[in-house]
């Protein structure tokens, strides 16, 4: 029977610090930042809110979530590489650009994929900016 973790329980928090164990044998600032680096690069916790967002009954072993967070860590840095030589091919060694990581998306992912994550893309990028625009109206806008 495989171990089965609630969804809490996938990734410690950052504000948790690490207990030394004697008064001076372990770098307290060499372990929380091993602890950060490690969450960082782990998505348990959010594919286990995708689950319970798809289906509340089910749950996910560990083992499952691992191998999911290795598939989407590839992933990860497959976009980030083909980002970056999009980028230098562009002659812009400076900043990636939305293009940059578009060209990308549709590069890795298969085409009703990434046709849908630029989608998807598009309207949180018009979402952020209204809200942004509205906020910016609003404060300038109110009476004193």
């Amino acid at each position: 029977m495989a171990r089965v973790l609630p969804i809490h329980q996938f990734v410690l928090t950052r504000d948790k610090k690490p207990v030394a164990a004697a008064a001076g044998d372990v770098d307290v600032k060499n372990m929380m930042n091993k602890c950060c680096t490690m969450n960082m690069s782990k998505f348990n916790i959010r594919i286990a809110r995708v689950l319970k967002q798809v289906d509340p009954d089910l749950t996910i072993t560990i083992g499952a979530a691992e191998v999911m967070n290795g598939i989407l860590s590839n992933m990860m840095l497959n976009l980030v590489h083909k980002s970056f030589k999009n980028s230098l091919r562009r002659k812009n060694k400076s900043k990636l650009s939305i293009k940059d990581i578009r060209a990308a998306v549709v590069e890795v992912f298969p085409p009703q994929m990434a046709k849908l994550a630029c989608e998807a893309a598009l309207k949180a990028l018009t979402t952020s900016t209204v809200s942004r625009l509205s906020a910016t109206m609003d404060q300038t806008m109110s009476i004193k």
